[in-house]
Protein backbone atom coordinates (compact mmCIF):
# COMPACT_ATOMS: atom_id res chain seq x y z
CA UNK A 1 0.00 0.00 0.00
CA UNK A 2 1.04 3.62 -0.43
CA UNK A 3 0.29 6.71 1.64
CA UNK A 4 0.22 10.34 0.54
CA UNK A 5 0.70 12.70 3.50
CA UNK A 6 0.80 15.74 1.21
CA UNK A 7 -0.06 16.47 -2.44
CA UNK A 8 2.58 15.14 -4.81
CA UNK A 9 4.34 13.04 -2.14
CA UNK A 10 3.73 9.29 -2.21
CA UNK A 11 5.45 6.95 0.20
CA UNK A 12 5.34 3.21 0.78
CA UNK A 13 5.10 2.56 4.52
CA UNK A 14 8.21 0.37 4.60
CA UNK A 15 10.06 0.68 7.90
CA UNK A 16 13.44 -0.44 9.18
CA UNK A 17 13.08 -1.41 12.85
CA UNK A 18 16.05 -1.90 15.17
CA UNK A 19 15.10 -3.69 18.37
CA UNK A 20 17.91 -2.36 20.55
CA UNK A 21 19.12 -3.08 24.05
CA UNK A 22 21.61 -4.93 26.18
CA UNK A 23 21.96 -8.71 26.38
CA UNK A 24 18.98 -10.47 28.05
CA UNK A 25 16.78 -7.37 27.72
CA UNK A 26 13.86 -9.35 26.26
CA UNK A 27 14.43 -8.18 22.69
CA UNK A 28 13.45 -11.51 21.14
CA UNK A 29 9.97 -11.89 22.76
CA UNK A 30 8.97 -8.43 21.58
CA UNK A 31 10.13 -9.24 18.08
CA UNK A 32 8.36 -12.60 18.03
CA UNK A 33 5.05 -10.92 18.95
CA UNK A 34 5.08 -9.44 15.45
CA UNK A 35 6.86 -12.20 13.52
CA UNK A 36 4.63 -15.00 14.82
CA UNK A 37 1.70 -13.33 13.05
CA UNK A 38 3.73 -13.00 9.83
CA UNK A 39 4.82 -16.64 10.06
CA UNK A 40 1.19 -17.81 10.38
CA UNK A 41 0.16 -15.74 7.36
CA UNK A 42 3.12 -17.07 5.38
CA UNK A 43 2.16 -20.64 6.29
CA UNK A 44 -1.37 -20.06 4.93
CA UNK A 45 0.02 -18.59 1.68
CA UNK A 46 2.48 -21.49 1.33
CA UNK A 47 -0.23 -24.11 1.84
CA UNK A 48 -2.47 -22.47 -0.79
CA UNK A 49 0.44 -22.26 -3.23
CA UNK A 50 1.17 -25.98 -2.85
CA UNK A 51 -2.48 -26.82 -3.54
CA UNK A 52 -2.72 -24.48 -6.54
CA UNK A 53 0.57 -25.73 -7.99
CA UNK A 54 -0.46 -29.37 -7.64
CA UNK A 55 -3.69 -28.58 -9.50
CA UNK A 56 -1.72 -26.72 -12.17
CA UNK A 57 0.60 -29.71 -12.67
CA UNK A 58 -2.41 -32.03 -12.94
CA UNK A 59 -3.99 -29.71 -15.52
CA UNK A 60 -0.78 -29.82 -17.57
CA UNK A 61 -0.97 -33.60 -17.66
CA UNK A 62 -4.64 -33.44 -18.70
CA UNK A 63 -4.66 -32.85 -22.44
CA UNK A 64 -8.27 -31.65 -22.37
CA UNK A 65 -7.63 -28.86 -19.82
CA UNK A 66 -7.00 -25.28 -20.91
CA UNK A 67 -3.40 -24.17 -20.25
CA UNK A 68 -3.16 -21.92 -17.20
CA UNK A 69 -0.37 -19.66 -15.99
CA UNK A 70 1.88 -21.36 -13.44
CA UNK A 71 1.06 -20.18 -9.89
CA UNK A 72 3.65 -17.94 -8.26
CA UNK A 73 4.92 -18.30 -4.74
CA UNK A 74 4.40 -15.08 -2.75
CA UNK A 75 6.72 -14.29 0.14
CA UNK A 76 5.82 -12.10 3.10
CA UNK A 77 8.98 -12.75 5.12
CA UNK A 78 12.60 -13.55 4.28
CA UNK A 79 15.65 -14.19 6.43
CA UNK A 80 18.14 -13.87 3.56
CA UNK A 81 19.70 -10.41 3.66
CA UNK A 82 21.41 -10.46 0.25
CA UNK A 83 20.01 -8.04 -2.30
CA UNK A 84 20.17 -10.75 -4.97
CA UNK A 85 17.99 -13.16 -2.99
CA UNK A 86 15.43 -10.48 -2.13
CA UNK A 87 15.33 -9.21 -5.72
CA UNK A 88 14.57 -12.70 -7.04
CA UNK A 89 11.81 -13.14 -4.44
CA UNK A 90 10.32 -9.72 -5.26
CA UNK A 91 10.47 -10.47 -8.99
CA UNK A 92 7.71 -13.07 -8.60
CA UNK A 93 5.86 -11.45 -5.73
CA UNK A 94 2.86 -9.90 -7.56
CA UNK A 95 3.71 -6.30 -6.63
CA UNK A 96 4.09 -7.02 -2.93
CA UNK A 97 6.88 -5.82 -0.71
CA UNK A 98 8.67 -8.18 1.65
CA UNK A 99 9.81 -8.14 5.28
CA UNK A 100 13.41 -9.02 6.08
CA UNK A 101 13.46 -10.54 9.58
CA UNK A 102 16.89 -11.23 11.04
CA UNK A 103 17.98 -12.07 14.57
CA UNK A 104 20.97 -9.69 14.54
CA UNK A 105 20.90 -6.47 12.52
CA UNK A 106 24.67 -5.94 12.72
CA UNK A 107 25.17 -8.70 10.10
CA UNK A 108 22.71 -6.92 7.79
CA UNK A 109 24.27 -3.48 8.29
CA UNK A 110 27.90 -4.55 7.95
CA UNK A 111 27.06 -6.86 5.04
CA UNK A 112 26.10 -3.84 2.91
CA UNK A 113 29.80 -3.04 2.46
CA UNK A 114 31.29 -6.49 1.89
CA UNK A 115 31.51 -6.25 -1.93
CA UNK A 116 33.44 -2.98 -1.98
CA UNK A 117 37.07 -4.05 -2.04
CA UNK A 118 38.47 -4.07 1.46
CA UNK A 119 35.39 -2.57 3.00
CA UNK A 120 35.68 0.84 1.31
CA UNK A 121 32.67 2.35 -0.38
CA UNK A 122 28.96 1.98 0.13
CA UNK A 123 28.38 -1.44 -1.51
CA UNK A 124 24.68 -2.36 -1.42
CA UNK A 125 23.62 0.74 0.53
CA UNK A 126 22.07 2.42 -2.57
CA UNK A 127 19.99 -0.72 -3.12
CA UNK A 128 18.74 -0.69 0.47
CA UNK A 129 17.87 3.00 0.19
CA UNK A 130 15.82 2.13 -2.90
CA UNK A 131 14.14 -0.77 -1.08
CA UNK A 132 13.19 1.63 1.72
CA UNK A 133 11.55 4.06 -0.74
CA UNK A 134 9.91 1.24 -2.77
CA UNK A 135 10.36 1.89 -6.48
CA UNK A 136 8.05 0.48 -9.18
CA UNK A 137 9.03 -1.61 -12.22
CA UNK A 138 12.74 -1.88 -11.47
CA UNK A 139 14.97 -3.69 -13.97
CA UNK A 140 18.15 -5.07 -12.43
CA UNK A 141 21.24 -6.39 -14.21
CA UNK A 142 23.50 -8.49 -12.04
CA UNK A 143 25.59 -11.45 -13.18
CA UNK A 144 24.47 -13.42 -10.13
CA UNK A 145 20.90 -13.62 -11.48
CA UNK A 146 22.10 -15.61 -14.47
CA UNK A 147 25.71 -16.74 -14.45
CA UNK A 148 27.80 -15.46 -17.33
CA UNK A 149 28.46 -12.15 -19.03
CA UNK A 150 25.09 -12.18 -20.85
CA UNK A 151 22.87 -12.18 -17.79
CA UNK A 152 19.12 -11.81 -18.25
CA UNK A 153 17.70 -8.66 -16.61
CA UNK A 154 15.33 -9.22 -13.72
CA UNK A 155 12.10 -7.20 -13.78
CA UNK A 156 10.64 -6.40 -10.35
CA UNK A 157 7.10 -4.90 -10.19
CA UNK A 158 7.65 -3.46 -6.68
CA UNK A 159 11.15 -3.08 -5.27
CA UNK A 160 10.35 -2.60 -1.59
CA UNK A 161 11.36 -4.16 1.70
CA UNK A 162 10.86 -3.62 5.41
CA UNK A 163 13.40 -4.77 8.02
CA UNK A 164 13.16 -5.91 11.63
CA UNK A 165 15.87 -7.31 13.87
CA UNK A 166 17.75 -6.98 17.15
CA UNK A 167 20.80 -4.84 17.84
CA UNK A 168 22.95 -4.83 20.96
CA UNK A 169 24.04 -1.49 22.42
CA UNK A 170 27.79 -1.96 21.97
CA UNK A 171 27.35 -3.07 18.34
CA UNK A 172 25.06 -0.09 17.70
CA UNK A 173 27.72 2.35 18.89
CA UNK A 174 30.26 0.86 16.48
CA UNK A 175 27.84 0.96 13.56
CA UNK A 176 26.80 4.55 14.32
CA UNK A 177 30.43 5.69 14.19
CA UNK A 178 31.03 3.84 10.94
CA UNK A 179 27.83 5.13 9.33
CA UNK A 180 28.64 8.72 10.27
CA UNK A 181 32.14 8.32 8.83
CA UNK A 182 30.72 7.02 5.56
CA UNK A 183 27.87 9.57 5.50
CA UNK A 184 25.61 7.08 3.74
CA UNK A 185 22.39 8.01 5.54
CA UNK A 186 21.24 4.49 6.36
CA UNK A 187 20.91 4.81 10.14
CA UNK A 188 18.54 7.82 9.99
CA UNK A 189 16.09 5.43 8.32
CA UNK A 190 16.37 2.94 11.17
CA UNK A 191 13.69 3.29 13.85
CA UNK A 192 15.27 2.14 17.11
CA UNK A 193 13.07 0.77 19.88
CA UNK A 194 14.03 -0.48 23.33
CA UNK A 195 11.74 -2.99 25.02
CA UNK A 196 11.03 -2.78 28.73
CA UNK A 197 10.86 -5.69 31.13
CA UNK A 198 7.07 -6.02 31.13
CA UNK A 199 5.34 -9.15 29.89
CA UNK A 200 4.87 -9.13 26.12
CA UNK A 201 1.43 -10.11 24.82
CA UNK A 202 1.50 -11.62 21.29
CA UNK A 203 -0.61 -9.87 18.66
CA UNK A 204 -3.73 -11.52 17.27
CA UNK A 205 -4.07 -12.16 13.54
Amino acid sequence: FTVSPSPGFVQHPNMYFGNGGAVSMRKTPGQRAILDVMDRLQAEITAKFKTDHAQWEQAKRDETADPQEEPRFNQLVSSNATVEALAVALGGNDSRAILLAVDELDEWLTGMHKYTGGGKGNGDVPMWLSLFDARFNVVMNRASFNRGSRSTPLTIPLFGCGVVGSLQDDVLREIVSEDMARSVGMLPRLLLVRPDHQTVTPLET
